[in-house]
């Protein structure tokens, strides 16, 4: 499918949720008509450029695959890299109205649009050298902010062609783990799924070599100008990667205790 038609798929599939958000048959009534109180959005500015990366990882803990379709959303001076189901649905939001959606609409519209990762995001803003990651863990929104990864990439001259674009090799060592990643210099952005970015072009593949970890970009989108945005999450819990880490851990080798235990704490340190 070429970009022409998925960028046309696309507007239909947005109009067509929004006008037809009560036709099927499944019951949402359950979920009420109260008003959804959404939270804000900041906005980083416009984009023309989306790519759509299908993301698999093995998780070692619960030794299972997982497969996800995420979206890069380019802007000039940031980026943020999201579930493309959650991008699918805030399109559609703007369409039948932020401030209008019941609670039975929102679940409809959440299950149509297939969203995976409701509060997962990364927001990377190079020139201010900061880099944002959201994501709900142990009961809880929970958010850090780190500086922008120095990859140190080393190139090579090994080529390969995705997508129709003829992609260069380069490869780097990050936290613990050799990345493999394929960059289109055709296109003069330097940015990346996840927390990649800094080659001399737009990456279109990366993944690790213990091949725990693979960003196959699908299609990229460049027909209509959307916005870079995100959830602005207030009730998020700031805390550290470290930290986050931790959780993370805790809550998939032992589930039970991290509930019981409560992992998260406020900043004056009483628990969540």
């Amino acid at each position: 499918m070429n970009k022409t038609r998925f960028f046309l798929c696309l507007s239909c599939f947005v109009i067509l949720l929004s006008s037809t958000l009560f036709a099927q048959s499944k019951d949402y009534s359950k979920w009420g008509t109260a008003i959804v109180k959404l939270s804000p959005l900041i906005d980083l500015g416009t984009s023309e450029s989306l790519v759509v990366y299908n993301h698999r990882v093995y998780d070692p803990y619960l030794k299972r695959t997982k497969e996800t379709n995420d979206v890069l959303v380019v802007g000039d001076t940031a980026s943020v890299y999201l579930n493309y189901g959650l991008f699918l649905r805030d399109e559609a939001l703007d369409s039948i109205g932020r401030n209008k959606i019941t609670e039975a609409q929102y679940q409809e519209l959440k299950d149509r649009c297939n969203v995976q990762e409701l509060c997962f995001f990364i927001v990377k803003k190079p020139t201010l050298d900061e880099l944002l990651h959201n994501d709900y863990v142990d009961r809880g929104n929970i958010q850090y902010t780190e500086k922008m990864p120095d990859f140190q990439w080393k190139l090579t001259e090994e080529k390969d062609t995705i997508i129709g674009h003829m992609c260069k090799k380069a490869t780097s060592v990050f936290r613990g783990r050799i990345w493999i990643a394929w960059y289109a210099d055709d296109l003069k952005r330097q940015e990346g799924p996840w927390k990649f970015y800094g080659l001399p072009g737009l990456i279109l593949k990366v993944e690790s070599e213990d091949g725990e970890h693979s960003f196959v970009a699908e299609q990229i989108l460049e027909e209509k100008t959307h916005r870079v945005r995100y959830s602005d999450k207030k009730s998020a819990i700031k805390t550290t990667r470290e930290f986050f880490l931790k959780t993370l851990r805790r809550c998939k080798t032992d589930p039970n205790q991290s509930m019981s235990a409560g992992m998260l704490i406020s900043a004056d340190g009483s628990p969540v």
